[in-house]
């Protein structure tokens, strides 16, 4: 530390205090400079070295509140290039030499001051042509959204199928978001090839929502140690399961006398915009016929998930339901969402419209011949969103067209009442009451 020593100079005029302040000022001593930061230089891994058919790469920060960065142009790294995102694996599966560059950045403990940078770290990697070819999927990985749940089979490419010894290694990650990144290199790494299992070849059942990431490897086991082939990434991102359930709008009370089968269809996780009808046949769906009687294809509004129905036909054991979404070719029937307990091992995606169920009152009841009952036993259906809102206009409407006929009114009356007042009183009525004409004004006699 180098210290200022400060004479006792007199100067005219000046206290010594302040003239020793003054040249502490000019010393460069008054305040003391924010001691730097010291950042710890990231860790790569694995280690530097030839690699056959890829490598997966990741970048390691040392202290909590740094962030790392990267590059692979063989520029030095800077705050500008790449940032590496926790828990990722930089994959490098391609033919060539390949130099990782990484530097840590921490932020400043001093309002106003730079980021501090730690030493740049670098990782060679010469990574070869594979011996071995990666395992194929069915179906092969797209990324957009489907309708779980999904199987995926897996099988040896065919330029490896005639060697022996050949085994297809698998590893699933599951995440519950959809909105992980498809670019593969912000996918997280790998588990160590401890947590690598044999498939068995069946079918991989993907059948939770969210994102499913399927990475799978060829395997030689006639070689100590064994070798891999690249991994080969399946992206496939899985959207809920589309379900109907049906409840009852009304029930037997004599007090509510309803003539028919009143019930209403709850669609979840549907893609809008869609349609759907029931029908009584399980393939009515695929042909778009038997249509359950006095209904019809319904038009789903935006995020519509209640569709009211009734209906005067005999009683239905099976009612499917049907439902045609966005991008899709034509009607499918949707399961119905049953609890478990209840299900007696089968899943059964219909609903029966039978006497004393959705609404049909048996002191009422009819034949299908009979005549249709009168408009007062009809139950009032719960209108649509749009039908709501014309009805809302409708009226809107007829209140401004009531008002501007009584104002409209009312001013003719008033200007009529002004004509009839001037013509029977000669004047208008602010001059008729009680105005004294000029000539007639008298002046005060002053004494």
């Amino acid at each position: 530390m180098t210290r200022a020593v400060v004479s006792h100079i007199p100067v005219a005029g000046m206290p010594q205090l302040q003239l020793q302040l003054l040249l502490l000022l000019l010393c460069g001593c008054a305040a003391p400079r924010a001691a730097a930061v010291e950042v710890l230089a990231p860790a790569i891994s694995p280690p530097s070295g030839c690699y056959e058919g890829e490598v997966g790469v990741t970048v390691t920060r040392r202290q909590p509140d740094a962030d790392t960065y990267y590059t692979l142009d063989g520029s030095a790294p800077t705050r500008r290039s790449r940032r590496f995102v926790d828990g990722a694996e930089l994959l490098l599966n391609s033919t060539g030499h390949y130099v990782v560059r990484a530097v840590a950045y921490a932020a400043p403990t001093v309002t106003g001051a730079a980021f501090t940078a730690s030493p740049v770290v670098l990782a060679e990697y010469n990574v070869t042509s594979p011996s071995l070819a990666p395992p194929v999927a069915t179906p092969p990985t797209v990324g957009q959204l489907q309708r779980g749940p999904l199987a995926v089979t897996l099988a040896l490419a065919e330029n490896t199928t005639s060697r022996a010894n050949l085994n297809i290694q698998l590893l699933v990650t599951h995440l519950p978001s959809l909105s992980t990144a498809v670019a593969f290199d912000a996918l997280p790494s790998a588990p160590p090839d401890g947590k690598w299992r044999l498939h068995d070849g069946k079918a991989i059942l993907l059948d939770r929502p969210g994102t499913y990431i399927l990475r799978a490897r060829t395997q030689d086991a006639s070689v100590s140690p064994s070798k891999y082939s690249r991994h080969a990434i399946f992206l496939y991102r899985l959207q809920p399961p589309l379900m109907y359930d049906v409840s009852t709008e009304c029930c037997d009370d004599p007090r509510r006398p309803v003539v028919g089968h009143v019930f209403t269809v709850w669609l979840s996780s549907a893609l809008w915009p869609a349609s759907l009808f029931l029908s009584i046949s399980a393939k009515g769906c695929e042909n778009e016929r038997h249509i359950l009687d006095d209904t019809g294809k319904v038009q789903a509004d935006w995020r519509q998930v209640a569709f009211p129905f009734i209906t005067y036909t005999e009683p239905q054991p099976r009612v499917f339901v049907c439902v045609k979404e966005e991008g899709s070719p034509g009607y499918v029937a949707v399961p119905r969402r049953i609890p478990l307990a209840e299900r007696n091992g089968s899943v059964e995606n219909s609903f029966a419209v039978a006497p004393n169920m959705h609404g049909v009152n048996p002191k009422l009841g009819r034949d299908r011949e009979g005549a249709r009952p009168p408009p007062w036993l009809h139950p009032v259906l719960p209108a649509s969103a749009s039908k709501a809102h014309a009805n809302t206009q409708r009226e809107l409407g007829w209140i401004i067209a009531v008002t501007g006929a009584t104002v409209l009114l009312a001013v003719t009356l008033y200007m009529r009442g002004r004509h009839l007042w001037g013509h029977f009183f000669g004047g208008s009525p602010r001059l008729s009451r009680g105005t004294t004409h000029p000539d007639e004004v008298q002046c005060p006699t002053i004494k």
